[in-house]
C-alpha cells in the first residue's frame, strides 16, 4: 500500500524485488526447485492427511508436481478459493486435471460448485 505524500511502504518495495526476483529464475532450476519440493513434501505428509496446495503465480514454485504424486497416494486435494481482499482464505476439493476458472488476480481456482 501506499503511504501519504504517495511514497511506497517498506513493505510494498520489498514484496515488488522479491517478486522480480522469483520471475528472474530460469526454468530449469524452477522445474528442479519443484522436484525437490515433491519428494521432500510426499515423506511429510501424513497418510489420509487432506492436502491444501496452490497453482503457482508469477515466479512462485510450482507444486504441481507434488499434488500429483500426493494425488497418486490417494490424498484428498484442495486449492484456495479466492474472493474479495477482506474475505477470509478458504479451500475447495480439487482433483488433479480438473478444469479451473480465472478468480480475482488472474490466478486459477476450483470451479464454483466444487465442495468448501
Amino acid at each position: 500500500s501506499k503511504k501519504a505524500g504517495g511514497l511506497q511502504s517498506p513493505k510494498n518495495n520489498i514484496r515488488i524485488q522479491y517478486l522480480a526476483a522469483r520471475e528472474r529464475v530460469p526454468a530449469e532450476k524452477a522445474a528442479a526447485a519443484a522436484a525437490r519440493c515433491a519428494e521432500a513434501l510426499c515423506g511429510l505428509i501424513p497418510v489420509g492427511a487432506i492436502v491444501a496446495g496452490y497453482v503457482a503465480h508469477r515466479g512462485e514454485v510450482d507444486v504441481q508436481p507434488a499434488l500429483s504424486a500426493l494425488s497418486a497416494r490417494g490424498h484428498s486435494l484442495c486449492l484456495p478459493g479466492i474472493e474479495a481482499p477482506d474475505n477470509a482464505l478458504f479451500f475447495r476439493r480439487w482433483r488433479v486435471g480438473e478444469a479451473l476458472e480465472n478468480g480475482r488476480y488472474g490466478i486459477p481456482i476450483p470451479l464454483a460448485g466444487s465442495p468448501v
